[in-house]
């Protein structure tokens, strides 16, 4: 079999048809960006202003000031009028980070927890964001920990790197609003 060479006219023809292929491709993505940019952002903020209104009921949710140095992860800390602060953060699952926001009430209790974002595995980290393991934080006022490190959390079967994760966030949430004193 022979092989057959290009020609140096028919290099640029391909190279000019692969320029302009690009070049409509990244004018349609960067149309679309533009056209669904504020939609995204809308539905965001809804989410997490529905995830804060979850884990601790309040009518206005006031930024506080606190030592972001000293508590990686956390996306901010509010007031939550009388009842109590929530905190936003971000941290590693097993398969990416997961956004929670994690109600600690005025008691210094926890209220809830809701994810409001994640990449965890569908069928076993996203069982984070269910009630059976959400639900096992409720109330506690110390550092939460697993079952197998001498806790009272069961950790979701298959799913301990997760289950891991959100328990070192709450531990995490607890400390945050402690150091607001």
């Amino acid at each position: 079999m022979t092989e057959t060479k290009k020609t140096p006219n028919q290099i640029l023809k391909l190279t000019f048809i692969l320029l302009v292929v690009s070049a409509v491709t990244a004018l349609v993505l960067g149309l679309t960006n533009m056209l669904t940019k504020d939609k995204i952002e809308a539905q965001s903020l809804a989410a997490t202003s529905s995830a804060y209104k979850t884990v601790l009921e309040a009518d206005r949710y006031d930024p506080v000031d606190f030592s972001a140095e000293d508590f990686s992860g956390v996306n901010g800390v509010y007031k939550a009028g009388d009842a109590g602060y929530v905190v936003d953060l971000t941290f590693s699952g097993a398969m990416g980070n997961i956004t929670a926001a994690i109600g600690i009430d005025a008691s210094g209790a926890v209220a809830g927890i809701e994810i409001i974002e994640s990449s965890e595995t569908s069928g076993l980290g996203t069982k984070a964001a269910e009630p059976e393991f959400k639900d096992q934080f409720l109330g506690a006022t110390e550092h939460a920990a697993l079952t197998s490190n001498g806790g009272n959390i069961a950790a979701i079967s298959g799913a301990t790197i997760t289950s891991r994760a959100v328990t070192e966030a709450v531990n995490r949430a607890m400390d945050v609003v402690a150091s607001l004193g």
